[in-house]
């Protein structure tokens, strides 16, 4: 309790900086969307803004997750420093992407991974929050907005976490090879994605593993293996099996071994391997 009580001091010493202002108002008024927008376009946010990551010993880690997982904006919030008296309570009026709930079925489908969100654009929507101040645990990398360091970070986030859903897919589609390399003692026809694909199907648990999240091509199956017998391979971690049809923007390429691993591979390391896997 004195921890919670200490950060709402600091709070209210660091909103009294921003020249915060707090208003009274009813949870009726509040949600009606007259006295404070219900969303904004985060291009709207000037230098008054604040932007700020909610998490800690008042139970912000949780609302996080629970903010992930329903729909919140992952734990970064943007503020002015104003506050609203509901009843007996202070709320401080934040604003966090708006994110669609999560379709649970569709995670299960993809062995529990959570759904990748939208990218940011100066277009993105902001959804109202009320955080409650007396419940606030730790309040940190407070700064100043700038719209363009907020979409620039955004994206490098995006690019990194489609880099690593791409390296999951190539890894579910090596371990598919396998499977069917186990039941038939050779590789699946694959001489185009789509017949890899048909063929593939029933050894994985979502079809979206066939695609690169990041550019929505489907993965190049490496067509000199196709029906290949198993025995014929002489070193399989050294062999592509599956690719991305691009260089993702650090330059490197991402591919799945017949051994089952799979890499983000420089332009000299994916010369190498096309040449040892026979991709021409």
């Amino acid at each position: 309790m004195r921890r919670v009580a200490l950060a709402a001091v600091l709070l209210a010493v660091a909103m009294s900086c921003y020249g915060a202002s707090s208003q009274a108002a009813s949870f009726k008024t509040v949600m009606s969307g007259k006295k404070l927008p219900l969303s904004v376009p985060i291009k709207s946010l000037d230098s008054k803004w604040r932007r700020m990551t909610l998490g800690g010993g008042g139970g912000g880690d949780l609302a996080a997750v629970y903010g992930a997982m329903f729909g919140g904006g992952g734990g970064t919030y943007y503020t002015t420093g104003d506050t609203v008296a509901i009843g007996s309570e202070a709320y401080l009026v934040a604003y966090t992407v708006s994110r669609k709930p999560m379709d649970f079925m569709s995670v299960i489908r993809s062995s529990g991974q959570p759904p990748k969100p939208e990218q940011m654009t100066a277009e993105t929507k902001l959804g109202l929050s009320l955080i409650n101040v007396r419940m606030i645990g730790v309040l940190s990398d407070i700064r100043p907005f700038n719209l363009q360091e907020e979409l620039t970070a955004y994206a490098e986030s995006y690019a990194e976490s489609a880099q690593t859903d791409s390296l999951s897919n190539l890894k579910n589609l090596a371990l598919a090879v396998n499977m069917y390399m186990a039941d038939w003692d050779a590789l699946p026809p694959m001489n185009s994605a789509d017949e890899a694909k048909a063929v593939l199907n029933e050894y994985v648990k979502d079809e979206s593993v066939f695609y690169d999240p990041d550019t929505g091509q489907p993965y190049v199956p490496n067509a000199a293996l196709s029906g290949k017998p198993a025995s014929g391979i002489a070193d399989a971690s050294a062999v592509v099996v599956f690719y991305e049809t691009s260089l993702a923007d650090d330059g490197t390429r991402g591919a799945a071994f017949v051994d089952g691993h799979a890499a983000r591979l420089t332009q000299e390391r994916w010369e190498a391997a096309k040449q040892a896997s026979g991709i021409p």
